[in-house]
């Protein structure tokens, strides 16, 4: 992931699969890479890992500004923010 723009207020990434757990949770900066390691492909749509994910951008204070929601679906169809991004 690499947010392009971020607002003044947004200093913080925290990203949760859909089970709950906290997966990455860092600073971030507008153009920086953001690495996730989502698993192998067939695990992504066997949903065998977790196949769904909400990256939520953070003020200074832990407040959610913006979400960005990403999923796998089983036909391996790539969604972002509901969107077909791409296949597997």
């Amino acid at each position: 992931i690499t947010p392009l723009k971020l607002s003044d207020q947004e200093v913080r990434l925290k990203a949760i699969a859909v089970g709950g757990k906290t997966v990455v949770t860092r600073k971030v900066t507008a153009g920086e890479i953001i690495r996730m390691e989502l698993g192998f492909t067939d695990d992504l749509k066997d949903y065998v890992n977790p196949h769904e994910y909400n990256l939520y951008f953070l003020t200074a204070d832990k407040k959610e500004t913006s979400r960005i929601h990403l999923l796998v679906k089983e036909d391996g169809t790539f969604l972002v923010n509901d969107k077909v991004k791409g296949k597997f």
